[in-house]
């Protein structure tokens, strides 16, 4: 039997929906580890760590080039704004857009 937290124990979450413009195809590798350093140069490691950052894999489209971040609610727009400061990844310029934010993955697949 699988113990679970109770609700009220629970770390609340945020999605963020983003798009990568790009010339070119993109690996999820590529954007993740850009995605990852860009924040943590931004908040450091010790709020990076308190944030909560993480791409979801299985959602990341790789020809619309569309993706999935999760994190805590309170670091969301410091998250945003690391994800801006990601101008290059790999040999292509890039832009990395927030779409929307959501507090399930159901309601952010809708807004994309």
């Amino acid at each position: 039997m699988k113990l679970r937290s109770r609700p009220t124990l629970r770390e609340k979450k945020r999605y963020l929906v983003f798009r990568v413009v790009s010339d070119g195809m993109l690996l999820y590798d590529n954007v993740r580890n850009a995605i990852y350093d860009s924040v943590a140069r931004w908040l450091g490691e010790n709020e990076t760590a308190k944030a909560d950052v993480h791409i979801v894999k299985n959602l990341w489209d790789g020809r619309a080039r569309t993706g999935f971040i999760r994190c805590a609610p309170k670091y969301v727009d410091d998250v945003r704004t690391g994800m801006a400061l990601v101008h290059q990844i790999g040999d292509s310029r890039v832009i990395i857009q927030t779409l929307s934010v959501s507090g399930t993955i159901k309601s952010a697949k809708g807004k994309q």
